[in-house]
């Protein structure tokens, strides 16, 4: 093959490559855990049908302590697809000790940005 064809190969992977982490992977809803529990939060999960499918994976890396916020910014196909279901996505927020803070449903309707006070 010719070195300026596998050139343009690989760049044109590594546009799709950024393009996908950074505006599909991080390109949707905020929204703001804020911390208002003495127990510390670990999980925080996001799904569309969580019966079905599961809670997909954790979207906190390190644990909000009481009285802090994070901002969780959510894939875009999450905002994508929410606008076409009229229940949106379900959230769950979990102590680090394993219990459920809070767990709600309707989520991505009508906005694209939510705090949520965990108390």
């Amino acid at each position: 093959m010719d070195k300026t064809l596998i050139k343009r190969i690989l760049y044109g992977i590594g546009i799709l490559a950024v393009v996908w982490f950074v505006f599909i992977q991080n390109g949707g809803d905020t929204i703001t855990i804020l911390n208002q529990n003495p127990d510390d939060i670990c999980e925080v999960y996001f799904a569309f049908n969580p019966e079905e499918n599961g809670w997909g994976p954790n979207r906190v890396r390190s644990e909000i302590r009481y009285p802090h916020s994070r901002d969780i910014r959510l894939p875009l196909y999450f905002e994508w697809f929410a606008e076409n279901r009229q229940d949106g996505y379900s959230g769950r927020v979990v102590s680090c000790e394993g219990e459920i803070l809070l767990e709600e449903s309707g989520l991505g309707i009508d906005t694209n940005y939510l705090m949520w006070n965990i108390r």
